[in-house]
């Protein structure tokens, strides 16, 4: 049966909506009430209602805030609460240097920076609801330091080769070879790819309309030939084509997908980002023109379009061989 078209989306925004209406018409002495006991008692489910609220409200994309910016705040306001129980923070006046104490565990720990930059991000939007909701003027991660990245980001996730790209190819399914394709040859993110549905597909100009973009910008990318095959394939075998292109719900159900493909075909998986970089990269190889690659990719900064696309050391090779 061929994936039908979901109102989770519709349904989601209505409850946060609902959320943020609950808490925002509570009287300032009783959020400010509400927001000090949880606090004080370090109540995870407490604070995070009034976070969950200010963001919605307020935040960067008040009610279209994504679900993962959503659980990633979630994740770290959550860490943040247990750290402060265990080592007797008082939350609404934290000692001066207990912030960048805290940032220094989550290195020990071992965690990357790009975790610890999503952590410390949560901890500020943490504050900026305590300061909404009355009950602090404290902002004690403003200033604090987080070392710079020194890992190359080529090298924490390569591209897949060709050949690793043909080995999954030759296990798929019609469905799973769509995906690969898409991610691969399209260049889409997995949120972008899982977003799609059966019109935002142009076969007759080879062209996919990409509507869930990050920032919720949209783009049009065009297909290869092999992508426009696999999709006619697809397609034929479903009968009728509507709604959603792909019948698993979320990430989690591309990823039994891709578990399946990685025993059978002993390819390591390396995530659904090394898909959109062997795009980048093979696409640079071919056109030599970094902007272009960076539309493809939906980059508006080509120094992004940089560390997915590189190209080989001896490139210039045949090029200096008449110097």
């Amino acid at each position: 049966m061929p994936p039908q078209p979901s109102t989770d989306l519709e349904l989601y925004k209505g409850s946060l909506l609902d959320h943020a209406r609950q808490v925002a018409t509570l009287s300032e002495d009783e959020l400010k009430r509400k927001a000090a006991l949880a606090a004080g008692q370090k109540d995870f489910a407490g604070l995070w209602e009034i976070v969950l609220a200010y963001l919605t409200l307020y935040g960067e994309s008040t009610l279209l805030t994504s679900r993962h910016t959503i659980r990633s705040y979630r994740t770290g306001v959550q860490q943040l609460v247990a750290y402060s129980s265990e080592n007797a923070w008082k939350l609404l006046a934290p000692r001066r240097n207990e912030p960048q104490l805290y940032i220094n565990h989550l290195l020990a720990a071992g965690k990357s920076i790009n975790t610890v930059e999503s952590r410390v991000a949560a901890a500020r939007m943490l504050y900026k609801a305590l300061r909404w909701a009355g009950v602090t003027e404290a902002e004690p991660f403003a200033d604090v330091k987080i070392p710079r990245e020194h890992t190359n980001p080529w090298d924490k996730s390569e591209p897949y080769t060709d050949e690793e790209l043909e080995a999954l190819l030759e296990f798929a399914d019609p469905q799973e070879r769509v995906l690969i394709l898409v991610l691969a040859h399209g260049g889409l993110r997995i949120s972008e790819a899982l977003a799609l549905e059966w019109e935002d597909l142009d076969e007759g100009r080879r062209r996919i309309r990409v509507n869930k973009g990050k920032g919720r910008k949209q783009r049009v990318v065009s297909m290869s030939r092999s992508l426009l095959e696999a999709l006619r394939a697809y397609r034929q075998g479903l009968g009728m084509a509507r709604g959603r292109l792909f019948s698993f719900k979320g990430r989690s159900g591309a990823v039994k997908r891709m578990d399946k493909l990685i025993v059978q075909s002993g390819v390591r998986f390396r995530g659904f980002h090394a898909f959109r970089k062997h795009s980048g990269t093979k696409l640079m190889q071919q056109v030599k023109d970094i902007a272009r690659v960076a539309k493809h990719l939906g980059h508006s900064d080509t120094n992004v379009t940089r560390t997915y696309a590189q190209l080989p050391t001896d490139d210039l090779r045949d090029t200096l061989d008449d110097w």
